[in-house]
């Protein structure tokens, strides 16, 4: 029923039963690199339309007649098809033909004989238009988006900042307040605003990075890594925090020198996140188990806690901006719902590949996956 010639220009399917007009048509526009399919009747195309997605099709509606103008009203009802553009060709100048035509379906139509060239504008002319108008519902659809995260935003903003705030104010009284505090009992204040404090700040300060990538606005600097240094010095900025929970951090290198190209502050925010949350995730008394593995072009990155695991249910929501799932820390730990999307944005802007593995009830292994420097 028909042929297509395989290339990356703009598919249009022409359809066509006249063996001349075939090749006329499809001589042409291949010399001007496009890429071809022809039917050479109207009976299953809805189904074609739907396998091969053609930018454009070129309809003979003097041979395709009623069931061409069909086929037209079918293809403009269904949501996969109704923005292909449908130019027909016709012999019949009359008006009334070609406002039948026009309320069928047709975007556009060329009288036979017709000149090559002007076939080509009209082509070209409706190709560019659907491209134009689909960037722009992309586009809209891209502001619906950002709309919703803005909405979301301001929720967390005003969830997760006004009770600190509060908390704040009210120690802070307290303190100006009542003269009859010991300085154990100021310092033990003090102690907690500075605790809140610190959570606010890393809310504003995942919010601002992860607007910064949104917005372009990181710039990366790449230069040459050694991960086992990298991943050493994070495990020693937690040790603290994790003998909190008696959690022993275990790491091992199959590599002394596991050498990488990258971004040293997107890196460690990366690895920052997934060590915090493996502490903050893992029961007291448990391990942490942190390698780099090699492989012939890559390095594999694990870092494995022993926590609740997550739902298989929620796993696609992972890495998403604003997801809060229903595992919780273990010991009461804050969590902006915020670090794994900077981890998923910050790791495709280097060229790598993150994932999850976790089973219910017995904790998660996070992988980074990074190239080897060549």
């Amino acid at each position: 029923m028909f042929e297509m010639n395989i290339n990356t220009k703009p598919l249009i399917l022409v359809i066509v039963n006249n063996i001349d007009l075939i090749k006329q048509i499809g001589n042409f526009l291949r010399k001007e690199g496009y890429r071809i399919a022809i039917a050479t009747e109207t009976n299953g195309v809805v189904d074609l339309c739907h396998n091969i997605k053609p930018d454009l099709i070129l309809l003979d509606t003097d041979t395709a007649g009623t069931n061409g103008f069909e086929i037209c009203k079918e293809l403009k009802t269904k949501l996969a098809t109704s923005d292909i553009p449908i130019i027909s060709i016709t012999s019949k100048i009359n008006s009334n033909e070609i406002l039948y035509a026009f309320n069928a379906g047709c975007n556009d139509y060329i009288i036979k004989p017709f000149d090559p060239t002007e076939l080509l504008v009209r082509i070209n002319t409706h190709i560019k238009l659907n491209r134009y108008k689909l960037e722009i519902v992309e586009k809209n659809k891209q502001l619906e988006r950002l709309n919703i995260e803005k909405n979301e935003l301001l929720g967390i903003a005003a969830h997760d900042l006004k009770n600190p705030i509060y908390s704040i104010a009210m120690l802070a009284k307290v303190i100006k307040n009542e003269k009859s505090l010991t300085k154990e009992e100021i310092e033990e204040f003090a102690s907690d605003i500075i605790t809140t404090s610190e959570r606010m700040l890393v809310l504003i300060s995942n919010l601002l990075d992860l607007n910064k990538i949104d917005l372009g606005q990181v710039i990366l600097k790449p230069e040459e890594i050694n991960l086992k240094e990298l991943l050493f010095s994070i495990i020693e900025i937690y040790k603290d925090r994790a003998r909190l929970k008696n959690i022993k951090i275990n790491f091992h290198s199959d590599n002394d020198f596991p050498i990488t190209i990258s971004d040293r502050n997107a890196l460690f925010q990366v690895f920052d996140n997934l060590v915090s949350n493996a502490i903050k995730y893992s029961f007291i008394n448990r391990e942490i188990f942190i390698n780099i593995n090699t492989s012939e072009y890559k390095y594999i990155i694990s870092i494995q806690d022993q926590g609740p695991g997550i739902r298989e249910e929620e796993m696609p929501k992972l890495f998403q901006k604003f997801s809060r799932l229903s595992s919780k820390p273990t010991g009461d730990e804050d969590s902006t719902g915020l670090g794994l999307s900077i981890v998923k944005r910050y790791v495709d802007m280097l060229n790598g590949h993150v994932y999850c593995k976790s089973i219910y009830g017995k904790g998660s292994i996070f992988y980074v996956e990074l190239p080897i420097k060549k």
